[in-house]
């Protein structure tokens, strides 16, 4: 399936403004850092320029070779699936911070999956390290309520989650693509799924992890290892 060039830029750029200003607060000076999903560098090339050695670990070779961006000082790129056996970013060194930002965490889908997530940056991780992720899983009851989204779609029409009946998988839409008519995701929709709070600190609690704090005016859903 082709990744759409939505995924690799920031929504909304004041969001993003917000995010990576709550990210830089939790970074402690020469931070080791993994960006999974990293795309084309919308995370990491940011956190590299504050100094951070940032590993930036996507799937996709065409989106880490992108204007030769994993090439700048402070990144370096690896190309793996890193929910894979044994990746090369568990092995790479002791970690401070775990960034799964933008798409990422919504195209897991699995619990399973989610648990080895958890589990896998416990191993990369040091005696105070931190998992984060966006903090949509804090609005997952605000964005299914009709009130807010009537009939799946956002108040000024721009964006659409168009719902698997009685689950939580849904196919997003903007622009032309909203369409009041089409409720249910079509076939060949890519689905993602809508994380609640609840449902991921029941998964990261038996890795070590402490139950998420949500960072509100960073747009940062953040676990801490417990000590």
């Amino acid at each position: 399936m082709t990744v759409p060039d939505s995924d690799f830029a920031a929504f909304d750029r004041e969001d993003a403004a917000a995010q990576l200003a709550g990210l830089l607060e939790l970074l402690p000076d020469r931070a080791q850092v993994a960006d999974l999903g990293a795309g084309r560098g919308r995370v990491s090339i940011p956190l590299a320029d504050h100094g951070a050695s940032v590993l930036a670990i996507d799937h996709s070779r065409a989106a880490l070779d992108f204007n030769q961006w994993t090439k700048r000082t402070g990144v370096r790129g690896i190309h793996e699936d890193f929910l894979g056996e044994d990746p090369e970013w568990v092995r790479s060194g002791t970690l401070d911070l775990v960034c799964c930002l933008g798409n990422t965490l919504a195209l897991i889908h699995e619990d399973s999956r989610l648990s080895h997530l958890f589990a896998l940056a416990d191993q990369a991780t040091g005696p105070r390290g931190r998992l984060v992720f966006d903090d949509l899983a804090f609005w997952s009851h605000e964005l299914r309520d009709p009130h807010d989204w009537p009939g799946g779609i956002s108040q000024d029409g721009s964006q659409q989650l168009a719902w698997v009946p009685d689950a939580p998988f849904f196919a997003y839409r903007t622009g032309s693509e909203v369409d009041s008519t089409r409720p249910r995701p079509d076939s060949g929709e890519r689905l993602l799924r809508l994380w609640s709070a609840a449902e991921m600190n029941d998964l990261a609690v038996p890795s070590g992890w402490a139950p998420a704090v949500h960072l509100e005016t960073g747009l940062i859903m953040s676990f801490l290892k417990e000590n």
